[in-house]
């Protein structure tokens, strides 16, 4: 049996959940054995569907622990909090509260990418973080005073000068320091490895 299965939405997130498993002294944890699987419907494929998917992976027989991660903003998504909701009903009616924990980033995965961190900047080809948010400050995205651009994913398009890809998650995964996300989907994730797997 391994220790842990994630069933994500894309391979964005793969990448960049991949590269943070990876990280155990940062996270707190000790080594896990995990699988990551991208679900083919995405986000509403992970809604709907998610648990369907993880049975037929053999879960609970074949992974201890589990995770379903999603965005909460897509085509006909019902929001963050009903999302949470509705997996959090259907993992209680399986009995599986205390083994599959839902992980709802809300708007979306790039929310996590806003750190105040010189390798953010760096990924994206800025000469610093300053100047970059800077830049999003005069353009309209990152208000003063705010902790996180107003649309995370548009001012991430806006900054990288880089191609997107998944490649480009992983590097932020493998090198940004994840002391100073404090989103609270990011912590939730943190504090659930922290609890099935601390080192």
């Amino acid at each position: 049996m391994k220790d842990l299965v994630l069933l994500v939405a894309d391979a964005d997130m793969r990448e960049a959940f991949n590269a943070l498993l990876q990280r155990e002294g940062s996270l707190g944890i000790s080594r896990v054995s995990y699988d990551i699987f991208v679900h083919p419907r995405r986000d509403s494929g992970v809604m709907r569907e998610g648990l369907l998917f993880l049975s037929e992976l053999g879960f609970p027989h074949v992974y201890a622990r589990a995770f379903l991660v999603l965005d909460a903003e897509w085509g006909g998504s019902p929001g963050a909090s009903q999302i949470r909701h509705d997996l959090q009903t259907k993992i209680e009616q399986r009995c599986w509260t205390d083994r599959v924990k839902p992980i709802v980033i809300d708007p979306e995965l790039e929310q996590w990418v806003w750190v105040p961190s010189p390798h953010v900047a760096q990924v994206l080809r800025w000469g610093s973080f300053r100047e970059m948010r800077g830049y999003l400050e005069r353009c309209g995205f990152w208000p003063a005073g705010q902790s996180k651009p107003l649309n995370p994913k548009e001012a991430f398009e806006r900054t990288r000068r880089v191609p997107r890809s998944p490649a480009l998650f992983k590097s932020l995964a493998q090198t940004v320091s994840l002391k100073h996300c404090n989103d609270p989907a990011f912590s939730e994730f943190v504090s659930t490895l922290r609890l099935w797997f601390g080192a």
